[in-house]
């Protein structure tokens, strides 16, 4: 019963971290993609 616990447990912190990492490079990516930009448009 343990062991299944902690088997969800560990697929659910994956799936948090899977969604972050995600999350930041899509961030990462819209920031350079406005750097680009607006040093093209300035």
């Amino acid at each position: 019963e343990a062991d299944g616990a902690l088997y969800t447990s560990s697929l659910v912190a994956l799936g948090l971290i899977l969604f972050i990492i995600t999350f930041i490079i899509l961030a990462l990516a819209r920031y350079m993609l406005l750097r680009i930009d607006s040093r093209t448009g300035a």
